[in-house]
């Protein structure tokens, strides 16, 4: 969640535990696409982080439910694959510079391995940067690990397969009953991709189903009734806040 502070010299109030010794190193902003990303460096892990900024409820849910909801046929040269335009649109908008900030970062510390992370509408960039990535800079994967927080639903049941014989290690966390994580609906031809964590809502035990694409564990979050999903579920993940 450090994503939504200033996190220039790493004294936020969500730069604790884990994160502490993380070293900034740039970050991109641009309002009206709805992106801002952090790239950080940490040297006891030996590890580069792009960290994708989430947006506030009310801009996620009307950001799924707009116009924008429309597929579009992507990544290019993927047969039946579609995405959520808008979540496409707002990623594309800094790619190149995302991409080129990683490069310089990989060339002073070329051991370090890539973590990519984002919560919220920051989780769906994350996970459609990762694809882009795989035409962009294919060897990069290798090294790449994925931890999206609150994701909604990023594209069709083809983006999801694609997207997971990545082989791109990819964890999707679920705060209990999260309803973010939950659209688009099914019916809209959208499904999640990547192995779940998801926190109970009943005694916050958590518990990691695998994936299984194109369908969704039911023995997770999408084992949960409609009718008990929240949008304050999505506020708070691990005591760090939106």
């Amino acid at each position: 969640m450090a994503s939504y502070d200033d996190v220039s010299t790493w004294t936020c109030e969500d730069c604790t535990g884990g994160t502490v010794g993380t070293q900034f190193v740039t970050q991109y902003d641009d309002p009206i696409k709805g992106v801002h990303w952090y790239l950080a460096v940490h040297p006891s892990n030996r590890t580069i982080i792009l960290s994708f900024e989430g947006s506030n409820v009310q801009s996620i849910v009307t950001y799924i439910q707009d116009i924008r909801f429309k597929q579009v046929a992507w990544p290019p040269g993927v047969d039946g694959s579609a995405v959520h335009n808008g979540f496409l649109d707002s990623m594309t908008a800094s790619a190149a510079q995302a991409m080129a900030a990683l490069q310089q970062q990989i060339a002073k510390t070329p051991e370090y391995r890539i973590s990519i992370t984002g919560h919220s509408l920051g989780a769906a960039q994350a996970v459609l940067f990762v694809t882009y990535l795989a035409t962009h800079q294919p060897a990069w994967l290798s090294r790449t690990t994925v931890y999206t927080y609150g994701q909604p639903r990023v594209g069709n049941a083809a983006f999801a397969v694609y997207y997971q014989g990545l082989g791109v290690p990819t964890t999707r966390v679920v705060n209990k009953n999260d309803i973010v994580t939950r659209l688009a609906p099914r019916w809209t031809h959208y499904a999640q991709q990547g192995n779940e964590v998801w926190i109970r809502p009943s005694d916050g035990s958590v518990v990691a189903c695998a994936a299984v694409v194109p369908a969704e564990n039911p023995n997770c979050s999408a084992g949960q009734s409609v009718i008990d999903l929240r949008i304050t579920d999505h506020l708070q993940y691990f005591a760090a806040h939106s």
